[in-house]
């Protein structure tokens, strides 16, 4: 990307992408290539807010404020374009075939058939009721664009959608990943108090089911954070009683071959007051406690991806006015520990994927601050954990103070 005044180049996307193919060599043996794919297509969003790249096999979306990588939409496509409304994307598949996709729910509404060999170009019409395409081929066609949106299946309510999966989702980890979804689309939206409303609406409708309301609360609550309105976000993450992922202070990897991380303390475990500027020996070299940079609100702490067989500390400090008896809410992927003043007080010996409050233990917070040391094992596929603050009922505390990154 280059400024079109001073000739600057801006950013670089994708670069140094690699991909291992299989290729059958002369003598029949099969051997392994590093390869690129090729941008087959580059277009804006008519709101200039949103990039989409097109490679063979996936279009990528960029913002254009700071060009972070939103999401990606796998699909074999040549070529992309936005509807001049940017609620719906037009695809061009190699083998010719025009399909429209609708960006708020990520599905297919129809195919259009026409061009023999690829697609290279999409262009709508200024009034946006006349779509051009121009094939491999050499051939030009000119749709009727109001006509395919009219015959087109009409286009789903996302919330009714994200209802009916969210009804039928049964692994937590595939629940997080439908509200990482709710959430990049309210990166952008096309009607922020649609988008608030729907949310508000999946809380009231699924209160009954704990995941779902704690999972809707903070994409809200990002929302909120990313539009300027931080007392509500704050607000809002507070009713949900979790420790997030801005609150923690992390340390590792550490080794875990063999499983032998749970019982190995590579740190003083037992110590009510930790030094964040200490430095120690992990697995691959020196190690210090550095900010959590899981930067998705969902109040599962990530730890770390496409690493198998380490160990991770997270650290927090947590401010009570008063001595009290409250619940700490625990689960992690894998193996954990919670540490409460230096007092191991839960401990997860399993190795399944963590859900919200699947452990609970009664522990009792001391007037003033207490430290919350929390040990992770990861065997292999995700690595992170949840921990909720609530009294017995499961609600949480308005007036415990969490220390939000604050070194010592």
């Amino acid at each position: 990307m280059w400024h079109v005044e001073t000739g600057i180049e801006l950013y670089t996307f994708l670069e140094g992408e690699w991909f291992e193919e299989a290729k059958k060599k002369k003598d029949g043996n099969i051997s392994n290539i590093r390869t690129t794919r090729p941008i087959m297509g580059l277009v804006f969003s008519p709101d200039r807010e949103m990039l989409a790249v097109s490679t063979l096999g996936k279009t990528r979306f960029f913002k254009c404020e700071d060009q972070t990588q939103i999401e990606d939409i796998k699909v074999k496509n040549s070529y992309t374009a936005f509807s001049p409304d940017d609620t719906l994307l037009i695809h061009g598949l190699t083998a010719g075939k025009i399909e429209v996709w609708d960006l708020t729910t990520r599905e297919k509404l129809t195919s259009l058939d026409g061009h023999r060999n690829g697609l290279f170009q999409l262009k709508f019409s200024p009034d946006g009721k006349t779509m051009a395409s121009i094939g491999g081929e050499g051939t030009i066609l000119v749709w009727d664009w109001d006509g395919i949106q009219k015959s087109s299946p009409e286009k789903k309510d996302p919330l009714k959608q994200f209802k009916d999966k969210l009804t039928s989702i049964t692994l937590a980890s595939s629940e997080r990943e439908l509200f990482a979804q709710i959430a990049e689309y309210g990166k952008n939206p096309t009607d922020k108090e649609g988008y608030v409303s729907m949310l508000n609406q999946i809380i009231q409708d699924m209160s009954n089911k704990l995941s779902v309301r704690l999972n809707a609360t903070l994409v809200l609550a990002e929302f909120y954070r990313e539009n300027g309105m931080t007392e509500k976000a704050e607000e809002l993450i507070q009713k949900t009683g979790f420790v997030t992922e801005d609150a923690w202070m992390v340390l590792g990897p550490y080794d875990n071959a063999g499983g032998i991380g749970y019982d190995t303390a590579y740190i003083p475990e037992d110590i009510t007051e930790i030094d964040l500027k200490a430095e120690y020996n992990g697995l691959n070299g020196t190690v210090s406690w550095q900010t959590c940079t899981d930067d998705t609100l969902n109040g599962y702490i990530h730890l770390g991806k496409d690493v198998n067989w380490c160990v991770a500390y997270a650290y927090v400090t947590i401010i009570s006015p008063d001595e009290r008896k409250v619940q700490f809410r625990f689960d992690s992927d894998d193996q954990g520990k919670v540490l409460l003043n230096g007092t191991e007080v839960l401990t997860n010996p399993n190795s399944y994927s963590a859900e919200i409050d699947r452990y609970t233990v009664p522990v009792m917070l001391k007037q003033g601050k207490n430290s919350i040391l929390v040990k992770v094992c990861q065997e292999e596929g995700g690595w992170g954990f949840y921990l909720r603050i609530t009294d017995e009922d499961g609600q949480p505390f308005d007036d415990l103070i969490i220390n939000r990154n604050v070194q010592n």
